[in-house]
């Protein structure tokens, strides 16, 4: 399948200030660090989860109008004002990412996020806070109708502890369970690259993470629904530069949240290659 993903203009206004536009996917700007891509749960891979499982943005491939005002006044500060299409249909791919209307139904997100860069304890450390509000008619999970307006904010801390070491952790919370799916989701994990002596481009990867599932969604469904948990570790080989192999093995506690399912080991892995 060939797949328009993102097209847009960026220009610097100044040595301090850029602006994007087009159709752009918030995910690369917002809510999203690159030590996520590392698990091969989606519970972590990618942007926060709760903010695609609301509909909030778009993540890879599938791209909206939307555009960026990025102020960076020092190397430690980094401000970024996003704006971002959203509706029912953002997910459609039968349209090859050439669907650039808007419709009745759509509506639109703001991003907030702030970006701090420097150290702690002489440790190289990255912080940043940030918010989405989102407005357009979301279906509710119990009662019909809709609500209209929709606020996450989240934090990430990540810090390299040790030379090849970085420890790291999320959370992101909305008020919203009536149409927030996981209101709450928390995860930590750690990145080690060069464990292994001679190795010094592979990495060993854990991650954990919580997700507290909205009760309103759980009284939609007739199921009384709690937590859900995955704890993941594994190893990325580096074959060659442009090759890697990455086993993995999760354990996911309360699948689904509901108590229904059992406890499970999944054993998985995934290759990644460069041309």
């Amino acid at each position: 399948m060939t797949y328009l993903y993102q097209l847009f203009i960026e220009t610097a206004l100044n040595d301090e200030m850029s602006l994007k536009f087009g159709r752009v996917s918030s995910d690369t700007d917002f809510v999203n660090n690159e030590l996520y891509r590392y698990s091969l749960s989606t519970s972590i891979n990618g942007p926060m989860r709760p903010t695609l499982l609301e509909n909030s943005i778009t993540s890879f491939p599938y791209s909206v109008w939307g555009g960026r005002l990025d102020y960076r006044p020092s190397e430690e500060h980094q401000f970024q004002l996003g704006v971002s299409q959203t509706g029912p249909d953002q997910w459609d791919y039968t349209e090859h990412g050439l669907d650039w209307s808007f419709s009745d139904d759509d509506g639109v997100s703001v991003l907030l996020q702030y970006d701090w860069r420097s150290e702690l304890w002489e440790r190289p450390t990255h912080v940043f806070v940030g918010a989405i509000s989102s407005f357009r008619d979301f279906d509710n999970f119990t009662g019909g109708g809709t609500t209209d307006f929709l606020f996450r904010s989240y934090i990430h801390i990540d810090m390299e502890v040790y030379e090849g070491l970085t420890l790291f952790g999320f959370a992101t919370y909305s008020a919203e369970d009536e149409v927030a799916l996981t209101p709450l989701q928390i995860s930590t994990g750690f990145n080690y690259r060069g464990l292994i002596p001679g190795r010094d481009e592979d990495r060993t990867v854990g991650f954990i993470s919580y997700g507290d599932l909205s009760k309103k969604y759980g009284e939609s469904v007739g199921e009384d629904v709690n937590f859900e948990m995955v704890y993941e570790l594994g190893y990325r080989i580096q074959v060659i530069p442009s090759f890697y192999l990455q086993p993995s093995v999760q354990y996911i506690k309360n699948p689904g949240g509901t108590g229904d399912i059992d406890d499970a080991v999944v054993l998985g892995a995934w290759i990644g290659a460069s041309f």
